[in-house]
């Protein structure tokens, strides 16, 4: 999975200077290069689309505190192709139903190596994951993503239901999803509201309410 992940530049790279040079020559080429795509759903897609700002603000309790010092104000950035290739991953060693895995093969061109394109992660218009931490040395998150619209955000939804679902997550009276065992061992609540979807993570269903108050499930 994280060489597949390394590897996108790589493949899907070759194919957007090509358009760029199909459209206008080696001259749009450089001039693509002066302003380069910041996201990976530019390149996958080549369009010069930018995301959306992801608004977050912190209310966790509990003694649960943000890295500030790290990324971006204490926040990073998954992006489409992380997200495709977390949903192929888990589709390939943990049979989830997220997408077919032979998807990444489908391509079609002679300087296209492996298709990044997928339901689950097409309409990606932008995401912040903020990681916590206590004092005990645990650690949870907050991963805010934001779709073009909202059956994108369900399609998303899903596919991550059914990860938790792959790893026999069972559900509490609050609707957070616990795997209990497994390198996957935690506890997750997933939400949506409209075209965002919030996962907070944390190590038992306390943690989660204390990471991210107020936080209600999507029934699934």
């Amino acid at each position: 999975g994280i060489l597949l992940t390394i590897l996108q530049p790589y493949s899907d790279g070759p194919v957007y200077v090509a358009e760029q040079y199909d459209e206008g020559g080696w001259a749009a080429v450089d001039a693509a290069m002066e302003n380069p795509p910041t996201t990976t759903e530019q390149v996958i897609h080549v369009t010069d689309e930018e995301p959306s700002p992801v608004e977050f603000e912190d209310r966790a309790r509990g003694g649960w505190e943000t890295f500030p010092e790290q990324g971006v104000d204490g926040a990073d950035v998954a992006g489409e192709a992380s997200m495709f290739v977390m949903f192929w991953d888990q589709a390939r060693t943990a049979d989830a139903r997220t997408l077919d895995p032979s998807v990444l093969g489908r391509t079609d061109g002679q300087f296209d190596q492996y298709n990044y394109e997928a339901p689950p992660s097409d309409g990606w218009d932008g995401d912040r994951i903020v990681p916590y931490r206590n004092a005990s040395g645990e650690y949870g998150y907050v991963w805010v993503t934001q779709w073009d619209s909202q059956q994108d955000a369900r399609e998303f939804r899903e596919a991550y239901m059914a990860i938790l679902a792959a790893h026999d997550a069972r559900t509490t009276d609050d609707g957070v999803r616990v795997v209990d065992e497994g390198p996957f061992a935690d506890a997750f609540l997933v939400s949506q509201d409209g075209a965002r979807v919030t996962i907070v993570n944390g190590p038992d269903p306390g943690a989660v309410e204390a990471i991210r108050p107020g936080t209600d499930a999507v029934e699934s």
